[in-house]
């Protein structure tokens, strides 16, 4: 839930408070009516003060604890949603929030997919253990994250390998190829210049990377397989470079 609906939330909470309150009163004040008009001993004046007071006072501390515990379950539920989404290593979107966003995407038109899968991953982490690759990791979402184009959204999808997404506006440049070439190869080089020093060690980090533009009979699995292809051709190619499917 954003924060639309989260006010959307507190302003029917509130609504409905002051709608309980209201009923609380009138009520009350009924009741003590009919008290007066069968007994005759009460003294009205007083009665109906106290029947309006009781339920000022009883009804919006009622309320107000049950619309506080409304919103920490809401919260929580919040706060459980963006982490089903969310990898809890380098913090950026996992692969289910990939998909969907991919998904939510494909709706508005057509997209552009890289695949960047870490080279030699395993060596790191059997020759420096997996807390350093953990590390190293992290060091690569960053610098991935850092160096991606601006409409672009990244996200780990499984073990070293992340997701590029962008959706695809028409012009000549977000369909130009060379242009692509060009800002990935931003990514690869800032990730491959940038090594991570860490217990008087210094490991440079690479990846392979594998491009795909949306064509009109792709579907988003096809479309994501091209990019696979590409990545994979790139590992064969000799790592550490670029490949765009065909």
């Amino acid at each position: 839930m954003d924060g639309q609906d989260e006010r959307r939330t507190k302003f029917r909470l509130f609504c409905t408070g002051v709608l309980v309150t209201l009923l609380s009163v009138a009520a009350s004040v009924l009741s003590t009516h009919l008290s007066f008009q069968l007994s005759g001993s009460v003294d009205y004046a007083s009665s109906i003060a106290t029947a309006v007071a009781i339920p000022l006072i009883v009804a919006p501390a009622s309320y107000g604890w049950v619309a506080m515990l409304t919103m920490r379950l809401e919260r929580q539920t919040r706060l459980l949603e963006r982490l089903s989404k969310t990898d809890s290593l380098t913090s950026l979107p996992n692969r289910r929030a990939f998909i969907n966003i991919s998904e939510s995407w494909l709706q508005r038109g057509p997209l552009a997919v890289a695949m960047i899968d870490l080279d030699h991953f395993k060596h790191i982490n059997d020759r420096l253990g997996h807390a350093f690759g953990d590390q190293a990791l992290v060091h690569a979402a960053k610098l991935l994250r850092d160096s991606a184009p601006e409409d672009a959204w990244l996200a780990r999808i499984g073990g070293e390998e992340f997701g590029l997404i962008c959706q695809l506006d028409g012009s000549q440049t977000s369909l130009s190829e060379d242009m692509w070439m060009l800002k990935l190869d931003i990514m690869r080089h800032h990730l491959n210049s940038m090594p991570l020093i860490t217990q008087g060690q210094a490991v440079q980090i690479s990846a392979s990377i594998g491009f795909a533009l949306m064509l009109p009979e792709d579907t988003l699995d096809t479309l994501l397989s091209r990019a696979d292809r590409a990545m994979y051709e790139a590992k064969k190619a000799g790592r550490n470079c670029i490949r765009i499917a065909a």
